[in-house]
């Protein structure tokens, strides 16, 4: 049987708050995903919006297993996504707040990660 504790002690806590604050938005993107607001914007950009959600789930899992693939997945996302947002019109520099403040926390517990 697996100890569960050392995962537990070694999470900080900002990371799970990072982490629920995460898996709730993904939970609220996805009906983004089907509506006509998204349609709009480019008829590919129901499926990047969806590709988002599964990214940002992924990322978050290993973000909650403190493993450094969630890590680097993240950072590699973002920039993806700012490219993808600027190119589409629907970029906006408070957009750049939110994952920076992940990246940086992220980042000062990279040690700790797996």
């Amino acid at each position: 049987m697996r100890d569960t504790s050392s995962v537990l002690q070694q999470r900080p806590p900002v990371v799970t708050i990072i982490c629920i604050l995460g898996f709730i938005g993904v939970f609220f993107l996805i009906p983004k995903v089907f509506s006509s607001v998204a349609r709009d914007i480019s008829a590919w950009y129901p499926f990047y919006l969806a590709f988002v959600a599964v990214v940002g789930l992924i990322c978050n899992i290993g973000f909650w297993k403190m493993k450094k693939w969630g890590f680097y997945g993240y950072v590699t996302f973002v920039a993806l996504n700012q490219i993808v947002t600027f190119s589409t019109g629907t970029w906006l520099p408070m957009a750049l707040i939110a994952p920076a403040i992940i990246i940086a926390v992220l980042a000062y517990y990279f040690k700790r990660m797996t």
